[in-house]
């Protein structure tokens, strides 16, 4: 039978612990990595590596159907292109492994001389199988996947003219593309980088719309990207902006889905939610305040992402486990599960797990796992299937071509490998597992306090604004863990709709938790809010950090 979940103070004050998500152990974390990294470097980069290189004209295929036939005549790409650049790049910084580094020297040669427009910059959109320019306007969602690629590849090689190449495109795209009024990027250009008129439909979408989210999130993740190789001023200060556009223009804060489409002034355009856009970009916005560096914005970010993790694990996940591909505020619209968001719902459920620490998020990545490797693992070619029918049955699409690429799922590999590490490393002193059991008096005291402090919440309505804050509350009674009660409370610090007066006294009853790492995250939580009360809090754990293990590095 399905346990009921209790009002957060009633279960505090009775002491009830509720059955739970099993805590993750160090065994959990090494088995889904070991099957990541077997799933790349045994499926996914072996078929790209004989598959894809097209080795008489050069460059690339332009097309590869799903039986393996090899389309001579189709146009090629660079955006596919690009993608493989970056694919190999990153797959060789890891490993180093030769083979990788060819195949990423292949794609940087085929980008350089094919796809660059050496009369106006940047990037051809399309060229013809023998090498000509067949679309040449300037899409800005493939120049921003050229500077992507060109950074990781720097970052891989340290060859000097792949900085300079994706600099050079940077400049471009700040020239041109943004808008000095509203702010943001327009998504189309001609070829000589001018404004282009509305044509009725474009590659990203409605003709009406000169903006969408899908171009700036990805402009955003390779400004990121460039960061990390050079940090200039003024890509600062773009990378910021962007930033800032997601929390207040692109993520809608009422529902938690990404707005698709806009207008010039961010006038939203249609209804309609992508769950793998959403799910996307809430590691990506979480990877780029975190490459910027800002506590401040740091933490406006996360528990934005959280929230729309929690919203895609509750609105679009199918049975099965599989991410659908579309919906609106009425239920799914499009029921077809294509690859790439089911590798973002990866890394997106494993990131939500790393800043929250909650074991649900883990089992929602085993989970999406298991039904990619049961479901979309092509054992037959190679590689996954493009898109399935909801019931699973492969759909007639693409092994190769501009739009399938090793792109989305390698680089869910590789961020689950080294996530995962990184959680293995932490996993004994992670923050807020394993609370000390308090006695039945202070939890029945607690209970009296958090009873208040709920109604003042249930009064404002924010339950009714945000069902998510509402349900992970619920949650963390139902974990039994003090831990995850904390930090429901520390997305309500940050989240806009929740009155901070009222739940900053909540986190305060946990500055004396008999935990050291609830003592210490509470204590942080309320010195960035401005509240002084944690600074004693955390001037004792400075002091004691040396006898406290996982807390000195972040003291």
């Amino acid at each position: 039978m399905k346990p009921c979940l209790v009002p957060l103070w009633l279960a505090l004050a009775a002491g009830t612990v509720l059955s739970a998500t099993p805590a993750v152990t160090p065994a959990d974390l090494s088995a889904l990595s070991a099957r990541a990294e077997k799933e790349l470097r045994g499926n996914i980069l072996p078929f790209w590596l004989k598959n894809a290189r097209d080795r008489d004209r050069g460059g690339f295929r332009g097309a590869i159907d799903q039986q393996m036939n090899i389309q001579k005549d189709s146009p090629r790409g660079a955006l596919l292109t690009s993608r493989i650049l970056w694919t190999f790049s990153a797959a060789y910084r890891r490993y180093h492994d030769p083979e990788y580094l060819e195949m990423a020297r292949w794609a940087y040669r085929d980008q350089m001389e094919n796809f660059r427009d050496r009369e106006h910059g940047g990037l051809f959109w399309s060229i013809t199988p023998d090498g000509k320019p067949l679309d040449a306007h300037k899409q800005i969602y493939g120049q921003v996947f050229g500077l992507y690629a060109l950074s990781e590849y720097y970052r891989a090689t340290g060859e000097p003219p792949a900085l300079a190449e994706a600099i050079a495109i940077y400049r471009l795209v700040d020239q041109h593309a943004h808008d000095a009024r509203d702010r943001g990027y327009f998504d189309t250009l001609t070829r000589e980088w001018q404004p282009q008129k509305n044509t009725g439909q474009t590659l990203l979408g409605p003709g009406e719309a000169p903006k969408s989210q899908n171009s700036h999130i990805h402009i955003m993740e390779a400004f990121t990207s460039l960061l990390r190789v050079w940090p200039d001023a003024g890509l600062r200060a773009r990378e910021r902006e962007l930033i800032e556009l997601m929390l207040t223009r692109i993520v809608d804060e009422r529902t938690h889905h990404l707005v698709l489409f806009m207008k010039a002034d961010w006038t939203p355009i249609g209804e309609e939610f992508s769950y793998g856009h959403d799910i996307e970009l809430s590691w990506l916005l979480v990877e780029a305040a975190d490459v910027l560096g800002d506590p401040a914005l740091i933490a406006r970010v996360r528990p934005v992402a959280l929230a729309i993790a929690r919203t895609t694990a509750a609105e679009g996940v199918d049975t099965d486990g599989g991410i659908v591909n579309e919906g609106n505020a009425r239920g799914w619209t499009n029921t077809n599960k294509d690859w790439w968001p089911q590798a973002e719902a990866a890394v997106g459920f494993l990131n939500a797990y790393q800043l929250s620490g909650d074991p649900k998020f883990f089992a929602a990545t085993v989970r999406t796992w298991n039904f990619i490797d049961a479901k979309f693992v092509d054992r037959l070619h190679g590689d996954w299937y493009e898109s399935l029918k909801r019931d699973g049955t492969p759909l007639p699409r693409m092994k190769l071509s501009v739009w399938k690429c090793p792109y989305h799922n390698s680089r869910s590999c590789l961020e689950l490998i080294e996530r995962l590490e990184r959680l293995g490393a932490a996993l004994p002193n992670y923050p807020l597992s394993g609370s000390v059991t308090q006695s039945p008096a202070d939890q029945a005291k607690l209970g009296e306090v958090l009873k208040a402090n709920f109604e003042k919440l249930e009064k404002t309505g924010v339950v009714k604004i945000i069902p998510p804050a509402k349900q992970f509350l619920d949650e963390a009674v139902a974990s039994g863990d003090r831990g995850q009660i904390l930090r429901a409370f520390q997305d309500a610090i940050y989240a806009r709709h929740w009155k901070i007066n009222v739940v900053i006294p909540v986190v305060k009853m946990f500055l004396n938790d008999p935990n050291p790492y609830v003592r210490y995250n509470a204590a942080n939580d309320l010195f960035i809010v401005g509240e002084t009360d944690g600074y004693a809090t955390l001037l004792a754990l400075v002091e004691a950090s040396n006898r406290i293990e996982g807390i000195e590095n972040d003291v």
